[in-house]
């Protein structure tokens, strides 16, 4: 997964972005939820600069959708409790 510098440039004009990550099913099964995880914001951070990411809080959502779950009926939620917490 990366990010490109044009889906990023909105954070650079003081927008705000919704960032949208999920594993898929295969990734899921493996263990590896929380590492595609951390892949796909680490290529949205490595497109903001320092100055940037102390805005992150008020300027960027991170919405999970497992990509296995979209059109499926199949609920993430409670899968996503041991993985982020209660929600």
């Amino acid at each position: 997964m990366s990010c490109e510098v044009s889906e990023c440039k909105p954070l650079f004009h003081g927008r705000s972005v919704i960032v949208c990550v999920g594993e898929t099913l295969q990734q899921r099964e493996e263990g590896r939820t929380l590492d595609v995880i951390y892949e796909q914001l680490q290529a949205v951070a490595d497109e903001i600069d320092d100055n940037e990411h102390s805005s992150w809080g008020k300027k960027v959502v991170i919405a999970y959708e497992p990509i296995w779950a979209i059109g499926t009926g199949k609920v993430a939620g409670a899968y996503t409790r041991p993985l982020f917490g209660s929600t």
